[in-house]
């Protein structure tokens, strides 16, 4: 009888340390979505394909020695870990990915583009990458040279509700 109480006993204890040092499996909570507004970047982009009337260099005032980039790919990238506050650190165990959300425009004959992109009640850093362009360019020499002409990325305030404007030249 006492092999039993014993047994039970036992049993008891194994059973009871089973269901308490079991836990469950909390699942991550995702950051609430954020109310997103529009904000519009437009710009200009030109190219310098005449050497020979450069006499201002890239702080001339005219533009009508400049040619529009036109057909250029432009790219916006917005980190959507700025549109959380208190956002939970990137990967590990305990992290959240957040995504980059992208923006694509062209730009126009004139060498315009827009891009509205999201933004929060704060505002937003946004990264502006442009595709390099290929144009003859008339040097010194009076000599046509094919020129591939390109911009490292430029990082941008983008406010909710306003446009900005931005004349880029490509080197």
């Amino acid at each position: 009888m006492k092999r039993k109480l014993m047994f039970a006993t036992l049993s008891l204890a194994a059973l009871a340390t089973a269901f308490v040092s079991c836990t469950k499996d909390e699942e991550k909570a995702e950051p609430v979505a954020p109310v997103t507004v529009k904000s519009t970047i437009k710009g200009k982009i030109m190219v310098n394909t005449n050497l020979r009337n450069d006499t201002a260099g890239i702080s001339k005032a005219a533009e009508t020695f400049d040619t529009p980039a036109s057909g250029l790919a432009v790219t916006a990238q917005i980190d959507t870990r700025d549109w959380v506050y208190n956002a939970v650190p990137n990967g590990g165990t305990n992290g959240f990915e957040y995504e980059k959300k992208t923006y694509t425009a062209t730009t126009s004959a004139t060498g315009e583009f827009s891009i509205d992109v999201d933004v929060i009640d704060k505002g937003g850093n946004v990264e502006l990458y442009f595709s390099d362009y290929s144009a003859l360019q008339l040097t010194a020499d009076s000599v046509n040279t094919t020129k591939v002409f390109s911009e490292p990325m430029k990082s941008v305030t983008a406010l909710p509700g306003q446009t900005k404007f931005y004349n880029i030249e490509l080197n």
